[in-house]
C-alpha cells in the first residue's frame, strides 16, 4: 500500500507573532541600575552608560518589545525628573521596592537608547496612580510630536531632534492594587479622560492600553466595557483605550504572603507553578466573554501586561538586593496577515517556574505588524484579529499560544462563549438601548 502526502506551505493560517517573546524591565533590586545601565563612568564597557554585555546577551533573544518603567514603579515615575542634564536630575525614593534612592540617571532618552541598541520597540506605562493628565500627555508629545511645540523643543534641548516611533502605551499599572487602589468605576473614568489626551502626533498612532482585571475579576472588566458600549451594540464609542489588560500572578505557596522561594525551588514546585500558569487560559477566556457581550464586533484588544512573578524577598535581602525570578518572560500579542522574513522566530517551550503574572496583549486592532510564523494549529488562546495589524503585549512569563490574520480570536478552546466561573452569568440579562453618537476608532 502506498501512502501519499501532500504538504501546502501557502495556505493561510493562524501566526505567532515574534511580541510572544517581549520583556518587561522595572525598577527592582539590579534590572535597571547595575543591571541595564552602569554609567557611562564605570569601568564595565558601556555605551552612554548602558551595559555592552547585558545589550549583547539580549540582542542573542531578539527581544520585539520592552515595558518599562513598570510595574508599580510605573505609577510614582514622573518623567520630568529623568531628562535633560544628569547633574540636575533630582534624587528619588523608590517605596514600591526597598525604599532605595535613585538619581533618575536612567531615564525617557536612555531607555529609548536601550531600546535602540535591543533593536526592540519601547512600550511605555504611564503614570496615572500619582501622576497628572497632562504629565501623561506631555511625556507622548516629548517623544513623539515633531515640529515646534513646547515640549518638542524641550526634547531638542536636550540632544534629540527627531521624535521616536512609541506605538504601546499603558495608562497606569495595577490601578486595582499598587496603581492607586482605585475602584473599577473610578479607574474606568480616569482611563479615558487621560486616554483622551494622549494624542496621535504625525505618523505615530498610540494603542492604548487600560489596566485590567486581577485574574478572574470579570466584574472588573465589565466595569470597563461599559464605558465602550452597551450589551449587544454593534458600534463602540469613541474612547480613551483600545485594549485591556489581565496580570495573573501564579504561586507556589498557599498564600500570597507565603509565595515560596524565588531562587530555590524543587521539581514539584517547578511543575506546579506551570499547572498554575495554564488556568490562563480559562481566565482570558471568562473576560472574553464579558467583553463579547458589549464589543460582538471585537473591536477592543483583551490582553496582559508584562510584569514580574511576585515571589517573596531573599533571606536579608533589600533594595538593590531584591530578587525576583526573571527567567521565562514571555508576551502574546497577535500579529497581523503580513509577513516579514526578518522578524521569524522559533516558539520554545517556558524555562524557568515563574509562569505568572500574565498579562498578554490579545486582540483586534492592534499595532503589531510582521508576522513571524505560521501554524496549522488552532490557537489556544485568542480574541478577534485585524486582518493588517495584530494585538499589542508585553513580555510575559508563559508562552502562550495567540492566532492572527484572519482567525476569529477573543475566547478560548472550545469556543468563543465559552466562560470561566460563569463569567457570562454575572451579566444583565436585558439589552440596553444602543446609543452611539460618534464613530468607533
Amino acid at each position: 500500500m502506498t501512502v501519499e502526502a501532500v504538504i501546502n506551505v501557502d495556505v493561510d493560517g493562524p501566526r505567532i507573532s515574534r511580541h510572544l517573546y517581549g520583556h518587561f524591565a522595572e525598577h527592582l533590586g539590579r534590572c535597571v541600575y547595575g543591571g541595564f545601565y552602569v554609567g557611562e563612568d564605570s569601568a564595565i564597557p558601556n555605551e552612554g552608560g548602558i551595559r555592552l554585555d547585558v545589550v549583547e546577551a539580549l540582542r542573542a533573544l531578539r527581544i520585539p518589545n520592552l515595558r518599562w518603567p513598570g510595574g508599580c514603579f510605573a505609577d510614582e515615575y514622573h518623567w520630568r525628573d529623568g531628562v535633560g542634564p544628569k547633574k540636575r536630575r533630582p534624587v528619588m525614593v523608590n517605596t514600591h521596592w526597598g525604599g532605595v534612592e535613585e538619581n533618575n540617571h536612567f531615564g525617557t532618552h536612555e531607555f529609548m537608547a536601550l531600546c535602540d541598541l535591543l533593536g526592540a520597540e519601547p512600550y511605555i506605562s504611564g503614570n496615572v496612580g500619582s501622576g497628572t493628565v497632562r504629565e501623561m500627555s506631555e511625556w507622548v508629545e516629548y517623544l513623539t510630536r515633531d515640529g515646534d511645540s513646547p515640549m518638542a523643543r524641550l526634547r531638542k534641548a536636550n540632544g534629540r531632534d527627531e521624535p521616536w516611533r512609541v506605538r504601546f502605551w499603558g495608562l497606569g499599572n495595577e490601578a486595582w492594587g499598587c496603581g492607586g487602589s482605585m475602584t473599577a468605576e473610578h479607574y474606568a473614568q480616569e482611563a479615558r479622560r487621560y486616554g483622551t489626551y494622549c494624542r496621535d502626533y504625525g505618523d505615530n498612532q498610540l494603542y492604548k492600553i487600560a489596566a485590567g482585571a486581577a485574574g478572574a475579576d470579570y466584574a472588573w472588566t465589565e466595569t470597563l466595557m461599559k464605558q465602550l458600549g452597551h450589551l449587544g451594540c454593534q458600534r463602540i464609542r469613541s474612547t480613551g483605550y483600545r485594549a485591556l489588560s489581565v496580570h495573573h500572578y501564579t504561586l507556589t505557596g498557599p498564600t500570597w504572603e507565603d509565595k515560596g522561594s524565588a531562587t530555590v525551588f524543587d521539581t514539584e514546585e517547578y511543575y506546579t507553578t506551570m499547572l498554575a500558569a495554564a488556568g490562563i487560559e480559562e481566565i482570558l477566556a471568562g473576560h472574553a466573554a464579558v467583553m463579547d457581550a458589549y464589543d460582538p464586533g471585537q473591536t477592543v484588544g483583551a490582553g496582559a501586561d508584562p510584569d514580574l512573578p511576585r515571589l517573596p524577598d531573599e533571606p536579608g535581602a533589600s533594595g538593590r538586593d531584591l530578587v525576583a525570578d526573571r527567567r521565562p518572560h514571555r508576551a502574546a500579542v497577535p500579529a497581523g496577515r503580513r509577513r516579514d522574513a526578518d522578524d521569524r522566530v522559533d516558539v520554545g517551550q517556558p524555562q524557568g517556574r515563574a509562569a505568572a503574572a500574565l498579562a498578554v496583549q490579545l486582540g483586534r486592532g492592534g499595532p503589531g505588524r510582521g508576522a513571524d510564523r505560521r501554524t496549522r494549529r488552532r490557537p489556544r488562546v485568542v480574541r478577534g484579529a485585524d486582518p493588517d495589524v495584530g494585538g499589542v503585549a508585553g513580555p510575559q512569563h508563559a508562552a502562550v499560544a495567540v492566532g492572527g490574520g484572519a482567525t476569529p480570536v477573543r475566547g478560548g478552546v472550545g469556543g468563543r462563549r465559552r466562560a470561566a466561573g460563569g463569567a457570562a452569568g454575572s451579566l444583565v440579562r436585558h439589552r440596553e438601548r444602543c446609543v452611539v453618537s460618534e464613530p468607533a476608532r
